[in-house]
């Protein structure tokens, strides 16, 4: 792929930007921060002017991922303004997201270029660029942003550059010490993907696929080795959440520890694919979590650490769905149904609400919408087995 096509991705994702957050300045719904907007904002805040040991404020440990709060509080404090939804710190938030959200089209290009060629990459990096849900989600404080670029640069990292004639590419003939840094730097940006929004873990696995190369051990050796050194810098990423988890005499691994409650929201008894607090009216951040302690710890008849609660809430959602399971079964085909819709249930702020004051993003939301993802990875997997094969080699060896 030539300079020039990545430079047509960046410059299309930046127009993109600029206008977007062009359309919203001053607008009302951009002056305001909501639920987690709110928590992460005011914790990056706290950051900024100096408070380095400010939690979520939710509790002792990190209930919430604390990787997006550290990186703009971090960054906030290297530009000597805080952010805030309005005034002279609105600009952070923007910006800041917005170069995130540029770098990402880049790394997809690059790593779609490495598997099915210069056209397709050149089309995801500019799909990528101009994803209206990306624009929608980076004019606010989120974590969503800075955990997609982090899960697209793991994804550069570990997708290998094909085989030409059945030769490996200059660039990674450099010993067998390649692979393996290859492997642990995979680890290592997983781990920071992970303080972001803990879901990014389920990309682990693809540390087999620096498993080839030039290692000379036998395959299962290499398979070992990458997952072994994979994990190694995973934990070295998590050492952060460790530190504070364990001087708050918490949990190591807390994180946000909601997935029995996650659960049994949209799973449990009646449960119709869509939010529910546990309790009804309270579906506060801070208090949903308070509410699960509560409930369950009555429930129980003692206090129980935050494992405990999620495990409750779990035991009390299988229970729920072993006992309809017809329903169960109804709801799971409904909510695969929701991958493919073109617009997602509201978090805190709407897209259709944002939408209908930024032409630029009711436009980008007819071929760059949420349920267009569902189609390009199907398109990917019947399309793209023949361009997969020439990675084949160094996942599975000679």
């Amino acid at each position: 792929m030539t300079r020039t096509s990545y430079l047509v991705v960046a410059a299309l994702a930046v127009l993109a930007r600029l206008v977007h957050v062009g359309l919203f300045h001053g607008h009302p719904l951009a002056g305001v921060w909501l639920g987690d907007e709110r928590i992460y904002g005011e914790w990056a805040a706290r950051i900024a002017a100096g408070d380095w040991t400010s939690g979520d404020g939710t509790g002792a440990g990190l209930y919430h991922a604390p990787g997006y709060a550290w990186f703009l509080g971090a960054v906030s404090w290297l530009l000597g303004a805080a952010p805030s939804p309005g005034g002279d710190g609105a600009w952070i938030v923007r910006v800041t997201q917005g170069m995130l959200g540029v770098a990402t089209a880049l790394l997809v290009c690059a790593t779609t270029n490495r598997t099915f060629g210069s056209r397709a990459g050149l089309l995801a990096g500019i799909a990528c660029g101009l994803f209206a849900p990306a624009l929608f989600y980076e004019l606010s404080p989120g974590k969503t942003a800075l955990a997609t670029f982090l899960a697209a640069l793991a994804l550069f990292l570990v997708v290998p550059k094909p085989l030409v004639h059945g030769v490996e590419p200059k660039g990674d003939e450099h010993g067998p010490w390649r692979p393996r840094a290859k492997a642990a730097l995979f680890g290592l940006v997983l781990g920071l993907g992970v303080l972001a929004q803990e879901l990014v873990i389920v990309l682990f696995p693809l540390a087999l696929l620096i498993a080839g190369g030039s290692w000379t051990q036998p395959r299962w050796r290499r398979s070992a080795a990458a997952l072994a050194l994979a994990a190694m810098g995973l934990l070295l990423g998590l050492i952060p959440l460790f530190a504070w988890n364990y001087a708050s005499e918490q949990p190591l691994l807390q994180g946000t520890v909601n997935s029995g409650q996650n659960l049994w929201i949209g799973s449990g008894a009646g449960a119709d694919g869509f939010y529910r607090p546990v309790q009804a009216g309270r579906g506060t951040p801070g208090i949903e979590r308070s509410d699960a302690q509560r409930i369950a710890a009555t429930a129980a008849g003692r206090a129980l650490s935050p494992a405990e609660v999620s495990a409750w809430w779990r035991d009390r959602a299988l229970d729920e769905m072993a006992a309809a399971p017809l329903h169960t079964a109804g709801l799971f085909a409904r909510k695969l149904g929701f991958v493919s819709a073109a617009v997602e249930w509201m978090d805190s702020r709407s897209i259709l609400a944002h939408r209908q004051d930024s032409r630029l993003l009711r436009g980008l939301s007819y071929p760059f919408n949420f349920g267009v993802l569902a189609a390009l990875a199907l398109a990917s997997l019947l399309l793209g087995a023949r361009p997969l094969r020439a990675c084949a080699p160094f996942l599975y060896g000679a």
